[in-house]
């Protein structure tokens, strides 16, 4: 999934009348912090971060919604696949 598909999915998702509201607030925070000239990658990091914290304040009472769970999953495999490649050419580069 691009980058830009990954917003569009984020920003249709903050209508969606199946998020709770502080998942849909988690959503507005990362969209509002969203800048022109801001990175991505350090954005969906901090937005995994704030599900994962509020994953853990609601453990036992109710979990994510299943729209939240797919977009946790997506943002989490997307920073561990780039993250995974830059460690893999760096361990090959000194090789060539």
């Amino acid at each position: 999934m691009s980058d830009e598909q990954l917003l569009t999915f984020i920003y249709n998702l903050i209508l969606d009348p199946s998020l709770t509201e502080a998942e849909r607030k988690l959503l507005v925070d990362f969209k509002n912090r969203l800048k022109p000239k801001s990175d991505l990658e350090d954005e969906l990091r901090n937005l995994a971060d704030d599900m994962r914290r509020l994953a853990v304040k609601n453990l036992g009472h109710t979990g994510f919604s299943p729209k939240m769970q797919t977009i946790y999953k997506l943002i989490s495999q997307s920073g561990l696949l780039k993250e995974n490649l830059a460690r893999g050419l760096a361990a090959v580069g000194p090789m060539l």
